[in-house]
Order: structure tokens, then sequence, then C-alpha cells
């Protein structure tokens, strides 16, 4: 499952990513893509299921977080 994680600050890095994701799941991979204003996206793949992504969904999205909101969204399944 591949989630996208938008609202992180730019100096995010994907060993941070992974960490605070791993408290919810099992990470595969990490990638981070910077926007070049502030901020960037990361794209957590994540060997679970669509229960558990939607689950992952609702505790995480806008959270409060670096000054910003975190949102994650379901990019496949």
């Amino acid at each position: 499952m591949k989630l996208l994680i938008t609202g992180l600050p730019s100096d995010t890095t994907a060993d941070r990513v992974k960490s605070g994701m791993e408290k919810l799941g099992p990470v595969t991979h990490v990638e981070i893509v910077d926007k070049g204003n502030g901020s960037s996206w990361a794209i957590v793949e994540m060997p679970i299921t669509d229960d558990q992504a939607f689950r992952i969904t609702r505790q995480v999205t806008d959270i409060w977080h670096d000054g910003k909101f975190v949102n994650i969204t379901i990019m496949n399944h």
C-alpha cells in the first residue's frame, strides 16, 4: 500500500518519516519529494491491508505538527 503524506517540513528526512510511520505499522520504503516552498511530501510504502490504511489516515490526517497540518492519502491499494 502506498500512502502520500503532505504538510511535512522541508527538512524532513526519509529516516524521520520511517521512524514515525513504523509506530503505525511496518514500512518497506519512504521517498521524500521536496516541493521547494518550505514543505515536503513523503510517499510511504507499507505492507498493510485496506482497513489498516484507512485507520492510519483517520489517525494522522489533520494532525498539527511543526506548524503545519499533516495529511495522509491512500495512493493505491
